[in-house]
């Protein structure tokens, strides 16, 4: 039965022809040498061709043909096609730089769109599955015709295809017989997809400018991962210079279809939220919501791990639920028992470990992690082990962060150039040239012209910065200087008066001061919760303004903040983590406690079902509240939910915390076991981290203060020393139900 379908058809140029390329490349290899390369040459263009939704038909010697099926339309295969053109050319590229070798080869490709009729041919076990038809002569026509390098398309595919790349209109081709001609068109360069922006009116939008480069470099990246090869990437710049804004535009180009892409962020009230952008990312894979009650979560993240190893999952379950700080019953709760410290982060580490490469069979995976500068210390030793997984698996990590961070951002940075010199890439996001500023204003303000004056003015002071160009338009439309009209803006005489503010500080602040009072009360209350806070916590903490989804819905309009939903849940986010800040310090010493406290009221009651998520938040709330025993319950809480999930360094920050606010008199008092218990589980986490030597010190002191036991300082003492407080350690956590 005949379908319709596009065809591509290439040959390969400069491998076994020398004529333009000189000595071939078989002249140059032993036959060994050329049936690995072939081997690996094939693999690289079936694997794109499949990428692309195509089938690879046959493979000859130099040339090879791919057919396209329909998907909705007939539209999808030409674009796969093109795709596949594109994406075949830059792979060889990339091969030959990576082989280092000295011969290049190149292709000439033919695209037909047509009628095909597929059928067998041969008997029994020879049968083979073939192809002909028009759109296979018309493709293999149109490769015999093209030159070195080029991409020629038919008439058809042209039609199908003109809005997705550039073309140049070539003189017609003779058929066979020279009685009819085809249409044929250069494939010169694609255009990029570009972001949806048609629906937006009173916010502002534009294209991505300026930053050409860096997502070819990313996306570059990307395919070099799905052939099979990982990396980390880096994406460093300074705040509102459009880290994020890149990464927006690469998730919604083509090739994301080929990976899975998770993502999770790290926080900047963070600190005592153990490996929260890793649990985070665990989350956003398996579906976990806020809403979820600990047996729901629990549910889905073991379906989520059966479904990527169904043999490991038992095993995987009980360490990822104990890092997460799932609840464990029967087997899985016995797997854990008595495992805890360094040995229990090892395990946790060796079963993420696992379940990241047996996931990155099924498809290439990105970890992406947003303001990677405000990770956790335990996450960040995690992700070093995580990110030499990329050195052998199909897994590649986006680490998304500001510079100037020195024991975040900066350390991992410095790590992974000592660590993986050749599988990490930084690609650092820089100012905008003026022109490119001047782009983004014009494209913001749908190409309706400031005066030059002005717009000179706003480029200077912005010195390149996009999120602060944004601000000083968005300002300009808050305060009339710029009205909207049908959908269009128009310039009013204000324009003439503008006065434009310093520092992106000055002008963010600026369009805060200009909300109604209760909008403002709004905004300063969701800043207290930090970049991202969730409806139904906002809605309890202010229930007493009124119109509160209409109030977030102007918010959401004037871009102050963004809305999305996760299933039931609702979760907001500060349009820029400068806006939250610049927020929160805004507001007075004693409103920001009275508004901590209610915030924290308020995660209690919403979330009392899994508060043991947030007891580190809690904690935080809690010690900007000035409440020093809300503090000190949620530190102990924080540390032991920390310890129990192998996150040694966290548990130890936090316990030491609570002893730090506790009143002298109870430190001092010899018969407070809670204090005794305490800083028995410092010197723990001290041992657990390899404090080891204040681990002794700390176990020297719990003996003189409660056990009235001094060790001698002789060699003998010494030798005593360290064998009691290995033994005072397993004694104490054994038998005082620590």
């Amino acid at each position: 039965m005949q379908q319709t379908a596009t065809i591509l058809s290439a040959e390969l140029l400069g491998f076994s022809h020398g004529d333009a390329f000189g000595t071939t490349l078989t002249e140059s290899l032993s036959p060994d040498g050329i049936t690995s390369l072939m081997g690996e040459i094939h693999t690289l263009i079936e694997t794109t061709v499949r990428m692309h939704h195509g089938s690879l038909n046959r493979f000859t010697g130099d040339t090879f043909m791919a057919v396209f099926h329909p998907g909705k339309t007939s539209k999808h295969a030409a674009i796969h096609a093109v795709d596949t053109a594109f994406e075949i050319k830059e792979q060889l590229q990339l091969f030959i730089d990576d082989k280092k070798l000295k011969q290049a080869f190149d292709l000439k490709i033919g695209i037909a769109t047509g009628g095909i009729l597929s059928t067998e041919i041969g008997i029994n076990e020879s049968k083979q599955q073939t192809i002909m038809g028009e759109a296979v002569n018309h493709a293999l026509r149109i490769c015999q015709f093209a030159g070195e390098g080029q991409t020629i398309v038919d008439g058809p595919s042209h039609e199908l295809v003109r809005d997705h790349g550039v073309f140049q209109s070539l003189e017609p081709i003779p058929l066979k017989g020279g009685a009819e001609s085809l249409s044929i068109y250069e494939l010169i360069e694609r255009k990029r997809k570009k972001m949806d922006v048609s629906s937006m009116e009173r916010k502002i939008v534009s294209e991505m400018v300026g930053r050409g480069r860096e997502a070819e470099q990313l996306e570059s990246l990307i395919k070099k991962l799905i052939a099979g090869k990982g990396s980390v990437v880096n994406i460093v710049g300074k705040a509102g210079i459009g880290k994020s804004r890149l990464v927006a535009e690469i998730k919604v180009q083509p090739i994301m279809e080929n990976v899975l892409l998770l993502e999770g962020r790290a926080l900047s009230t963070g600190q005592n939220l153990s490996f929260h952008p890793i649990t985070n990312l665990i989350k956003s894979w398996v579906g976990i919501t806020e809403d979820d009650i600990p047996s729901a979560s629990s549910e889905k993240l073991f379906q989520g791990i059966k479904q990527n190893t169904p043999e490991q999952a038992d095993e995987i379950y009980a360490f990822m639920a104990t890092m997460m700080g799932l609840p464990l019953t029967g087997k899985y709760k016995e797997r854990v028992k008595g495992i805890e410290g360094e040995a229990l982060e090892k395990l946790i580490l060796k079963n993420l470990r696992d379940l990241i490469i047996s996931a990155a069979k099924v498809k290439p995976r990105i970890y992406l992690i947003e303001d990677m500068h405000w990770a956790d210390s335990s996450s960040l030793t995690m992700f070093e082990s995580l990110y030499k997984l990329s050195q052998n698996h199909p897994v590649m990590f986006i680490n998304v962060l500001r510079p100037g961070y020195k024991e975040t951002g900066d350390y991992i940075l410095k790590w992974l150039v000592d660590n993986l010199p050749g599988d990490n890439i930084t690609i650092n996001v820089s100012p905008l040239a003026d022109g490119e500023s001047g782009e983004l204003i014009s494209n913001l303000l749908k190409k309706v012209s400031l005066p030059e004056r002005v717009a000179s003015t706003i480029i200077r002071k912005t010195e390149g910065n996009p999120f602060f160009i944004e601000e000083v338009i968005r300002s300009f439309i808050d305060e009339g200087i710029i009205e909207i009209k049908e959908k269009q803006f128009i310039v009013t005489d204000k324009i003439n008066e503008v006065n434009i503010p310093e520092t992106i500080n000055d002008v963010i602040l600026s369009r805060v001061d200009k909300l109604d009072e209760k909008t403002r009360e709004l905004l300063n209350t969701a800043s207290v919760m930090g970049r991202n806070f969730y409806y139904k916590v906002l809605e309890e903490a202010t229930d007493t303004i009124e119109e509160l989804d209409e109030r977030l819905a102007y918010l959401s309009e004037v871009q102050l903040i963004t809305e999305s939903k996760k299933k039931q849940e609702i979760e907001y986010l500060f349009k820029h983590a400068l806006a939250q800040q610049l927020t929160y310090d805004s507001i007075i010493q004693q409103s920001r406690k009275g508004l901590h406290l209610k915030i924290a009221a308020s995660i209690e009651k919403v979330f009392a079902e899994n508060i043991n998520e947030f007891y580190g938040t809690l904690a935080y709330h809690y010690t900007k509240a000035e409440n020093k025993e809300k503090t000190i319950q949620y530190l102990l809480l924080a540390g032991d939910e920390a310890m129990k999930s192998g996150a040694s360094s966290e548990a130890l920050q936090l316990f030491e915390n609570a002893l730090d606010d506790l009143p002298q008199s109870r430190k001092n008092d010899p018969n407070d076991i809670e204090i005794k218990n305490l800083r028995v589980k410092i010197a723990f986490m001290c041992h657990a981290v390899g404090r080891n030597q204040e681990a002794v010190s700390n176990i020297e002191s719990i003996f003189e203060q409660y056990y009235n036991f001094r060790v001698a300082k002789t060699d003998r003492g010494i030798l005593l020393r360290g064998i009691s407080s290995m033994f005072a350690s397993i004694f104490i956590f054994n038998n005082e139900s620590l």
